[in-house]
């Protein structure tokens, strides 16, 4: 069984835990909580790598050239 669900995680590493729990009973018709499958990934060692939308490197960049079109600067009247 752990083969199965280190399987799962690797072909889904963004999913979350509901989503976790609902493949899991999909492919093999047992239902499990959120609980039950967070001590089960933890028992397994794996930890979830969140992605990142962009670097934070280059949203600093964005927002200094103006692509978030917010007003970097405030008038002083």
């Amino acid at each position: 069984m752990q083969a199965v669900l280190r399987a799962q995680l690797e072909a889904h590493p963004d999913a979350t835990l509901q989503e976790h729990c609902e493949m899991w009973e999909a492919h093999g018709g047992i239902k499990v909580s959120i609980s039950t499958m967070s001590r089960t990934i933890q028992r397994l060692g794996w930890t979830r790598k969140k992605k990142q939308e962009k670097p934070a490197r280059e949203k600093k960049k964005n927002e200094i050239s103006g692509e978030n079109k917010q007003n970097l600067f405030i008038p002083v009247n």
